[in-house]
């Protein structure tokens, strides 16, 4: 294999468009990269998805006799790139509150056999970081809890019901981004841990992780200068965290690949050309730029200079070329019958719903408000917010939602009023209405780190000591609102969890979760 060969072998690039345009084509053919990861921005439905996996492998094929990593982001919960046609599963913090790891596996096998049938073979998931930081902007529900062996449990079994299924998993973000209060797509965070802090906490995870055999493991754009060379230098770029931690430490023997190098924690510090040399120095063997073609052919070229000359030693860049051709030996490539796969989505959903039913949490109850059981005249009031992007790793595309139907089945005489997440004049107007019915439920969205949203909320319990506050997003919001009697969790927005929620609310089913984090 040419130089040429083995440098586009490390990369891992994006693209926008929903078939193979001309500057992927050239980034296949002619640049020869290993990988391509998809966005919502690349997905129509689950047939284009299948064809422009087929189309993107067909290309390869003229330029190599190994496959394409074909990456996405589905975690679960917030972070769902394939929608329509697929299972969406609550989340892992849902799935931390369940607690179970056979609940996990269900969860990976799920995800893998409809990823698989795509012909995507790789997926970014799971999010092993530790959720102990409540000012923590990205992480949150994204996460199985805040105990590192529950999370290492966890997150172990969705890694073997993904790859046990056709699918590589990539445990994410080494080592460990719970503990910061910045959101890496914007800026670098900071962690100011001792390595034995980390041992004990953040560390936990990954070592399950390498122990269950992950095939990836994805790196953190965070600053760890107790164990960095450099204490400004984020994971990412450094020799002691990649090298020295992950493969000597943990031993780890499988692929490690950036998190996007297009973020603000290295864009805002590093140039391509220093960001693409540190990280192959460092250790990762994947490179990962997910959007802008310019920069791809610019980091392709920065890394074949840095080893012609002399910079990045050839028996560097053997080495990671060498795990990724191993990787790449595992990739599956049994085609599922696929009516039979398809038949077998009803039951997907029927898991996913059971998830998110054993998953609902009552944290407070002092009314004994719950079950609700109105009159028919009564007139029920929920107030819910416009949910919203927060993070970058997120995407407006969602499911269609049906809350007030769910509602108005149980109980005719029920109205929704929306707000804004960071709610206006107007939105509190609505509080001045809410004496008018008997009972009103709040579904707050990360109003822990809303201002106004938390001033609404406040405002509300105020008005109605009876208000059922509900936690649709990271359950930190309830530590805020201390004064609210009736309190109810539910880890996610996803019809699945809203759906569980409503059979809570009603008595229809019990509430079984608990809670995964302290308040």
């Amino acid at each position: 294999m040419d130089i040429d060969r083995k440098i586009g072998e490390m990369f891992v690039v994006g693209f926008k468009g929903t078939a193979v345009t001309k500057e992927l084509a050239e980034l296949i053919a002619k640049r020869y990269v290993g990988g391509v990861i998809l966005y919502a921005r690349n997905i129509e439905n689950m047939a284009q998805v299948a064809r422009l996996c087929s189309d993107m492998q067909t290309l390869r094929k003229t330029v190599s006799e190994t496959p394409l990593f074909i990456a996405i982001d589905q975690e679960g919960g917030v972070v769902h790139r394939l929608i329509e046609g697929t299972t969406v599963l609550p989340g892992n913090m849902a799935v931390g509150s369940v607690g179970d790891e056979d609940c996990a596996y269900a969860a990976g096998r799920v995800t893998a056999t409809e990823l698989h049938l795509l012909g995507i073979n790789v997926n970014f998931a799971p999010v092993v970081d530790i959720s102990n930081n409540p000012d923590n902007p990205s992480t949150g529900v994204r996460s199985f809890g805040g105990d590192p062996d529950k999370v290492a449990r966890l997150g172990a079994a969705t890694i073997k019901g993904l790859q046990e299924h056709g699918m590589i998993a990539c445990a994410k973000h080494f080592p460990g981004k719970g503990d910061v209060s910045v959101d890496s797509h914007l800026d670098l965070p900071l962690n100011a841990s001792s390595r034995g802090a980390l041992a004990k906490r953040e560390l936990v995870p990954f070592r399950a992780a390498v122990e269950a055999g992950a095939g990836m493991i994805m790196t953190a754009h965070v600053m760890y200068p107790e164990v960095a060379e450099n204490k400004i230098l984020p994971a990412t770029l450094s020799k002691n965290v990649m090298t020295d931690l992950l493969r000597g430490e943990l031993k780890f023997k499988g692929v490690a690949i950036t998190d996007d190098l297009e973020m603000g924690a290295i864009e805002k510090y590093f140039t391509v050309e220093e960001t693409v040399e540190r990280a192959v120095l460092a250790g990762a063997d994947l490179v990962m730029f997910c959007h802008t073609p310019a920069k791809q052919k610019k980091a392709i070229d920065a890394l074949r200079r840095a080893v012609e000359s002399g910079r990045i030693p050839p028996q560097r860049i053997d080495e990671s070329v060498g795990r990724i051709s191993r990787l790449k030996q595992k990739i599956s490539t049994r085609r599922e019958d696929i009516a039979a796969a398809l038949e077998s989505v009803p039951y997907h959903h029927l898991i996913a719903d059971r998830i998110a039913r054993d998953s609902i949490t009552i944290v407070r109850n002092e009314q004994g408000i719950l079950p609700l059981y109105l009159r028919h005249d009564q007139r029920l009031l929920m107030i819910a917010p416009k949910y919203e992007v927060l993070t970058q790793v997120e995407e407006k595309e969602g499911e269609e939602e049906m809350i007030l139907d769910l509602l108005r089945i149980r109980h005719e005489k029920t109205s929704l009023a929306r707000i804004d997440t960071e709610p206006g004049e107007k939105d509190f107007e609505v509080l001045s209405t809410v004496k008018e019915f008997h009972r009103v439920i709040l579904l707050t969205y990360n109003a822990h780190l809303t201002v106004k949203q938390l001033l609404f909320a406040k405002k509300l319990i105020a008005a109605r000591p009876d208000a059922v506050i509900v936690a649709v997003r990271n359950p930190y919001d309830l530590s805020k609102l201390a004064d609210a009697q009736t309190t109810v969790a539910t880890y996610g927005y996803r019809n699945c969890s809203l759906k569980a929620l409503v059979e809570v609310l009603f008595g229809e089913i019990e509430a079984k979760g608990v809670m995964p984090v302290k308040l």
